[in-house]
């Protein structure tokens, strides 16, 4: 899956799920213009950005960004 498809999922949704690694994160845009990460087996460790650009370089997934990682991402749902 694409980070393309991350965002155009969340400019329909305003939420999106993928499976990177072993965990299943959802990304959530929130209703003051922010973005949200967290992984499903730990929603009390959500992270918050501005941008989801900014997200989606800065949010650390074993030390790599999630970009870094895109072809590791195997399902995306909304």
């Amino acid at each position: 899956m694409t980070i393309s498809e991350i965002k155009e999922t969340l400019t329909k949704f305003d939420s999106v799920s993928f499976k990177l690694y072993s965990l299943i994160y959802i990304i959530e845009k929130n209703i003051d213009g922010t973005y949200s990460i967290y992984p499903t087996s730990m929603p009390k460790s959500k992270r918050y950005y501005r941008t989801l650009d900014e997200l989606l370089t800065k949010y650390r997934i074993f030390g790599e960004n999630i970009i870094q990682n895109e072809d590791r991402i195997r399902k995306i749902n909304n």
